[in-house]
């Protein structure tokens, strides 16, 4: 070294002298004078100074390290210590590694965490509604027996399930149910109970045994048995003090005696049913083979060593023979008896196709953070090309310089992992609050082991993911090269990054399209006409169906007297009632006209009060409304839609009879006669056309139907004035007819229509805050890796300026490094999109799902983006002064 040039300190050169083996020395004391110098002028000596003690200091460990260990050559390593030493040695050095780094280990645990925490917090939703089994004892015996109609699953008819019960020799047991909403009377103190009446070996197709007491005996399930119940624990805690001896206790339920013979164990539940079930009864039925009513959902337990295609070819042979005994109860398009899943049967299609869909796309936007996290990995390897090639030259193996890489993924992805996980119990609360009512178990979503393993897992293959990636260049690594050329900034892996930028503009490109056009479904769906006006419409209805209105007489004379407690009323301006509200599940059933017995197709059927048309501001067309003498045994009327008529009459159809409701195989009653027409509303989806609907007055609904619906009618009111003073007279009015009655429900028939959205905002929602998400780690990843490729290039642009590139030159030469493989990520998440946009297809109303406008319109919203996240870079280096920038190398 010459007079006056800078020196490294002596003590640092002592110590690395001291340290390194002789063959060792020379070279390593060589290529760190080098580095001394080169930062020396180009950042100060004081720096230098600093930077070589540190340089100093990671050789000497690592050469302790070599010394006492494994990984001086690949033969010592076989010979040394353990394989799991070696492990605790790379997880050390990485932890210690990323302390020194802050700013760059929060960057990736947080990248890392919002993909794993979205993971989870799905899979939770997914795992509670699809994947997990029923809470039964042995519960994948436990299946579903359901009557398999036209393209469609449903309940059986009471002598259905007689018949199988009798007949079915797969199945060790089976039950049904029907739950409905009592009175309870426990001395004096009166209250609402959730009931179930339930046939005779319930209890023994769920597998559960009462904690306390005993079940039901045989002679208990008959229409004369004695009237006993089994409670629930939480009903003994809350209205009998957890008492020991509350077996034998008499309660009264719907005013009549019941005595407790058994307590539920505290695990009991069942998942049919919304609501928890506090008590249950015999069902104490009597089989009408005549009553063709499909009522009765049925659970059955398969026996010993019976699979489940067994089972279902044994149900399936019974169809023919009792087709044969009751041709009634079968229409020809019937397929059968058939098992089915309770995901089947309770969750609906499209919102088992929206779960899954949505998991595939938090698995998309997991695969971005990680091509993000990989980015930032190799810029971090890049960096410390100097360290990875001084390890090498001690003695370290490719191999293990992978592994220390690969140590450093997995601490991170740990702990984005567990970050993940708290952030996920947050998304999961707020997915219960944004999925659809129809949604079944979502009570049960939550952060349990099953979450907790597939987020484990998750965090794992995603730091094998991304640490390979970042791994593979840098075990490429030229150590002859790199001492020398590393203060020049080359950088590995620079086709990789490329490659991931790439790959995370298609991914995003994917998702966007499809929140796009999720998004263009939603808003057109919010401007369709519905046909009524639903301003200023209060709803009021019962949670549930008490015993006390069985019968279409009993609902009528309880609807006749909360309207006439509501008509003239100095708050309400109309008042009706009717069995269903407009967009929400009915009646759909067959319908001849002109007396004929053939059926001439379906029609939707609502039972209304006189004031229904009014109160919804439906218009009459032709013809008359109903009027108070259209009562039970007046002449039978019905009012049709405009629909109606278009589709089955020529003319007008006023004078017209038809039929509607079939018993015993034969249409019920003469028929009813036309008197009116209406205008079309949509009472069954926004989505579909106004259906075929007829109404008929409630005071005439036959009882067939009425039971059918097994709901209290639901009221509805126009207020006079604004505020809650509606609500309140609605719900005074249900207490003064009948004070016993649970807690109403009250809603405002806006939250109907937001309601029959709701799938369709929850897919566009939740689709589009992913796809936001994805679209911000994107800009992120194409801003870090450019503002790294600037920062390497520095003396290849002062260069350039230096020779007389101008400013633009120079900003559109990195602009478009940055927007090159976006408009390939573009190319290529566009032929994605396609595939992806048929997934969602069936969710699609008003859009095509490759809608060439949302295409164009998802191009340049990525491409401006990308656009912004390179601009940043792209000043900043036409700000670069070129004397500078050839100075510091």
């Amino acid at each position: 070294m010459s007079v006056g040039e800078p020196k490294p300190p002596r003590l640092a050169v002592l110590l690395l002298r001291l340290r390194l083996r002789e063959e060792q020395r020379a070279s390593v004391e060589s290529d760190l004078l080098d580095l001394f110098k080169t930062r020396t002028s180009r950042s100060g000596a004081r720096y230098a100074r600093r930077r070589y003690w540190r340089d100093v200091i990671s050789v000497c460990a690592h050469a302790l390290e070599v010394r006492r260990g494994p990984h001086v050559t690949p033969r010592t390593e076989r010979e040394g210590r353990s394989s799991m030493d070696a492990l605790g040695q790379d997880l050390v050095y990485a932890l210690r590694s990323l302390r020194r780094s802050p700013r760059f280990t929060a960057m990736v645990v947080l990248t890392l965490a919002l993909g794993i925490g979205a993971n989870s917090a799905v899979f939770s939703v997914l795992n509670a509604v699809l994947l997990r089994p029923l809470p039964f004892t042995d519960a994948g015996r436990v299946v579903n027996v359901s009557w398999q109609g036209s393209g469609y699953l449903q309940a059986l008819s009471a002598i259905k399930f007689q018949y199988w019960h009798d007949n079915a020799r797969s199945f060790d047991t089976m039950a049904t149910w029907r739950s409905w909403l009592g009175r309870l009377d426990i001395e004096g103190n009166v209250t609402s109970v959730q009931a179930l009446g339930v046939s005779r070996d319930f209890l023994q197709v769920l597998g559960y045994t009462p904690a306390l007491g005993r079940g039901f005996a045989a002679d208990e399930h008959g229409p004369a048995g004695q009237r006993v119940a089994v409670i629930s624990e939480a009903l003994r805690r809350k209205h009998f003090e957890n008492a020991a001896d509350v077996v034998g206790r008499t309660i009264r339920l719907n005013d009549e005696p019941v005595t407790i013979v058994g307590v539920l164990p505290e695990s009991f539940a069942f998942p049919y049913e919304d609501e928890p079930v506090e008590l249950i009864v015999p069902l104490g039925w009597s089989v009408d083979p005549n009553d063709i009513a499909e009522n009765w959902p049925t659970i059955a337990r398969l026996g010993k060593g019976v699979t489940r295609e067994q089972a279902q070819a044994d149900v399936a042979s019974l169809t023919a023979p009792f087709r044969t005994a009751y041709p009634s109860q079968v229409s020809p398009q019937d397929r059968g008896m058939t098992l089915a899943t309770f995901s089947e049967l309770y969750v609906a299609a499209g919102v088992r196709r929206v779960l899954w869909i949505l998991m595939g796309a938090v698995t998309l936007v997991l695969l971005i953070a990680c091509a993000n996290v990989a980015n930032l990995f190799l810029a971090r390897a890049a960096q410390r090309r100097g360290e990875i090639a001084l390890r090498a030259a001690l003695g370290a193996t490719p191999g293990r310089i992978t592994r220390l890489v690969l140590a450093e993924s997995v601490l991170v992805a740990l702990a984005a992992g567990a970050l993940g996980l708290l952030l996920g119990r947050w998304v999961a609360g707020v997915l219960v609050a944004l999925t659809p009512t129809e949604v079944p178990r979502m009570a049960a979503v939550g952060i349990d082991w099953p979450v907790v393993l597939f987020t484990s897992l998750v965090s794992l293959a995603t730091s094998l993911l991304f640490g390979s990636a970042a791994a593979w260049p840098v075990a490429r690594i030229r150590q002859s090269e790199v001492l020398k050329e590393s203060t020049r900034g080359r950088a590995g892996g620079g086709r990789v990054r490329q490659g991931l930028l790439v790959a995370q503009s298609a991914l995003s490109m994917v998702l966007l399209v499809g929140a796009g056009l999720l998004v263009v479904t939603l808003i057109g769906l919010t401007r369709v006409d519905p046909g009524f006006d639903p301003e200023g419409l209060i709803a009021v209805r019962l949670p549930s169906k008490p015993a006390a209105y069985e019968t279409s007489r009993d609902l009528w004379k309880f609807e006749q007297g909360v309207v006439q407690q509501l008509e003239g009323s100095s708050v309400i301006a109309s008042i009706a009632a009717a069995s269903s509200l407009p967009l929400e599940r009915g009646i759909n059933t067959p319908m001849s006209i002109g007396g004929r017995s053939d059926v001439a197709g379906t029609v939707e059927w609502r039972a209304v009060t006189p004031g229904y048309f009014r109160t919804l501001g439906i218009a009459l067309v032709a013809g008359r409304t109903f009027e108070d003498s259209d009562e039970e045994g007046g002449r039978p009327v019905a009012i049709v839609n405009e629909a109606f008529a278009r589709r089955y009459f020529a003319e007008s159809p006023i004078g017209q009879r038809i039929k509607a409701g079939r018993l015993k195989g034969e249409f019920v009653g003469p028929g009813v006669e036309i008197v009116g027409i209406v205008a079309d509303i949509r009472e069954v989806s926004l989505r579909t056309e106004p259906r075929r609907t007829m109404y008929v007055p409630q005071a005439q609904a036959p009882t067939l139907l009425s039971n059918v619906l097994g709901t209290m009618p639901v009221f509805i009111a126009r207020g006079r004035f604004a505020g809650g003073d509606t609500e309140r007279a609605l719900t005074e009015a249900l207490r003064a007819v009948d004070p016993g009655l649970p807690t109403p429900q009250v809603f405002p028939l806006h939250d109907v229509v937001a309601r029959s959205l709701a799938r369709e905002r929850f897919g566009a929602t939740l689709l589009s805050v992913l796809a936001a998400l994805a679209l911000a780690l994107t800009a992120f990843g194409i801003y870090g890796v450019l503002a790294y490729t600037v920062r390497q290039r520095r003396r290849e642009i002062g260069i350039r300026m230096a020779i007389g590139g101008s400013r633009q030159h120079v900003t559109r030469l990195v602009m478009r490094q940055g927007i090159a493989p976006v408009l390939g990520g573009v190319l290529l998440g566009a032929v994605g999109s396609i595939v992806f946009s048929r997934v969602v297809a069936g969710f699609l109303w008003g859009v095509t799902a490759t809608d060439p406008a949302t295409l164009a319109t998802v191009a340049l919203i990525l491409l401006g983006v990308a656009f912004a996240a390179c601009w940043i870079p792209a000043r900043e280096a036409a700000n670069l002064d070129p004397v500078r920038a050839l100075n510091c190398e």
